[in-house]
């Protein structure tokens, strides 16, 4: 690997060689600066299922990575809930042609990634909860998020 030195950078008008030794007797100075190599940076693929758009708005307005998520579209999961779409850890349920649903449901798993759910009851043997409070949160963040 090859280490570029440049000397076009200036320093309070003292020269700075190898060696160490400074002069500042009204020069031009310049100081000796090695660059390192970088690694390039790597762009992780969205493999969640989540767009783009909605993943880095949910990200950003929470803080919590969505590498994890896990969206499964067209599922008859929902259905058997007598739902149009739920989250459940870090999966997402969609019925068919219920992807306005996303949005809300991509904030509670950010809601269940807080610790902040807990099960007010079960349904079919499944827990749920059925907080309005967390509810309205995932309207408002959701709504939010791709704004």
């Amino acid at each position: 690997m090859k280490y570029q030195t440049t000397k076009d950078i200036r320093k309070d008008n003292v020269s700075t060689d190898v060696s160490g030794s400074n002069s500042s007797a009204g020069s031009r100075g310049y100081a000796a600066v090695t660059q390192y190599p970088q690694a390039p940076i790597q762009l992780r693929r969205n493999k969640t299922g989540l767009p783009d758009f909605l993943k880095s708005g949910i990200e950003n307005l929470s803080g919590h990575d969505l590498d994890d998520v896990n969206v499964h579209y067209n599922s008859s999961k929902p259905a058997s809930l007598n739902a149009h779409a739920y989250a459940q850890a870090t999966d997402i349920h969609l019925g068919p042609g219920q992807e306005q649903h996303l949005p809300h449901e991509a904030w509670h798993v950010v809601q269940q990634k807080q610790g902040r759910v807990q099960p007010t009851m079960q349904l079919k043997g499944e827990a749920i909860n059925d907080s309005s409070d967390l509810e309205r949160e995932a309207d408002a963040m959701g709504a939010k998020a791709i704004r």
